[in-house]
């Protein structure tokens, strides 16, 4: 077979395996029309208000429980009305979300937050960055900071390994 025809197979599997783990991200039990359009729709939103893409995730998955107006706008709307209909509804996908969505990545400020104290000495900094990402899913007490994106004087704009 020539590259042409595994490319046009690998097109149709990626989108489906890409929007699968997208769905769980969002909490969807398995995959129903219109769950792609979702999808894009949250991806949307997040590049429109500029939001952090790994805590809106965290955000997101705290509206499940809450009442009021969305936060995030229709999108809210539109997501919390398909898990209602889904099997265990907006109790199952908030069990879902927690369990693929990490609470702490390592970000890039913080990596060099630790890296530079190091540096000087002090290994404290990468200790607790390391106790961190032990348990991405969990939030611990008193080191929420770990899971903030970086201030505007905090952005690294090259890395040590040069990316």
């Amino acid at each position: 077979e020539d590259y042409e025809g595994v490319l046009e197979r690998f097109q149709p599997r990626f989108e489906e395996e890409y929007f699968a783990r997208m769905g769980a991200k969002l909490g969807l039990a398995g995959n129903e029309e219109g769950d792609s359009g979702l999808v894009t729709a949250w991806l949307q939103y997040l590049q429109d208000h500029q939001l952090d893409y790994t805590r809106s995730f965290g955000e997101l998955a705290d509206r499940i429980a809450q009442e009021g107006a969305p936060r995030f706008g229709e999108f809210e709307t539109r997501w919390l009305a398909r898990i209602d209909t889904q099997p265990g509804g907006r109790q199952t996908a908030a069990g879902q979300m927690a369990r693929v969505n990490p609470v702490v990545i390592p970000r890039n400020h913080q990596v060099e937050r630790a890296i530079r104290a190091a540096f000087e000495g002090d290994f404290s900094v990468f200790h607790e960055l390391r106790k961190v990402l032990a348990e991405p899913f969990t939030r611990q007490e008193g080191l929420d900071h770990y899971s903030e994106p970086p201030g505007e004087h905090e952005r690294v704009e090259v890395t040590f390994c040069g990316t």
